[in-house]
């Protein structure tokens, strides 16, 4: 899954028309004619040369402008604000690349998923699941058969196994991981004792606000539970 494009500054354009700087930009006055000898000449200002002296003026004052604006660096500019709807969609760029499960442990309420009572909640832990996660913010957990181990209350042995995989969209915000479920052919199968006594296909449900910290080649994720935790390695 596709990461937002970083803030391209384009180069100052001159609006079309405006005067620039340089030989022929400006106007030129009429010529004057040569005063004879002996008689004071007394400066002629008709109402065509009053005209162009004051667009003179007024164009010197528009090209100054344009070149303090044309002169300014990239960095002097003040930057664009950016969207808060795109901050929001962001990736934390750390979590792009492929990880593995390295460690799981969990709370699972194995007797609500069975419908068996009985068994209750049960400490599960394992790991061996694989993440890759692209800059688009497509993210997919799975491709191999993963089993987790726990006992119950009671002391017998539970196991939950994993296969498939699933697709979810990834925004992360404030340290937290916010994902959109896409597509799942996960099916999980709970076994008690190695008797199979469930199996369910899952979907790839909504989650938002999961904290997790992300540091160079390690990922962790904590909860939903008090107790539940993932850690992954780059690979």
């Amino acid at each position: 899954m596709s990461q937002p494009p970083p803030y391209d500054p384009q180069h100052y354009q001159y609006p079309p028309g405006a005067p620039t700087a340089g030989p022929g930009s400006w106007p030129q006055p009429y010529p004057q004619q040569r005063p004879q000898p002996g008689m004071p000449q007394r400066p002629r200002w008709n109402s065509t040369t009053l005209a162009v002296a004051a667009g003179m003026a007024v164009l010197l004052i528009v090209a100054i402008g344009f070149v303090v604006v044309a002169a300014m660096s990239d960095n002097e500019r003040p930057p664009n604000k950016a969207d808060p709807l795109d901050e929001a969609r962001a990736l934390d760029p750390c979590l792009v690349g492929n990880w593995k499960q390295e460690e799981w442990h969990a709370d699972v309420d194995v007797g609500a998923l069975t419908q068996r009572p009985d068994i209750g909640t049960v400490w599960m832990s394992g790991n061996g699941r694989f993440w890759t996660i692209f800059p688009s913010g497509t993210a997919m957990d799975g491709n191999i058969v993963v089993n987790y181990h726990g006992t119950s209350a009671d002391g017998r042995t539970i196991r939950l196994s994993y296969s498939g995989s699933a697709r979810y969209k990834m925004t992360t915000t404030n340290n937290k991981i916010n994902l959109a479920g896409l597509d799942s052919t996960v099916d999980l199968t709970i076994y008690v004792n190695d008797t199979e006594i469930h199996s369910r296909q899952l979907s790839a449900e909504n989650r938002d606000n999961i904290p997790y910290s992300c540091r160079g080649d390690t990922w962790e994720v904590t909860g939903p539970g008090p107790n539940d935790r993932a850690r992954y390695t780059r690979q």
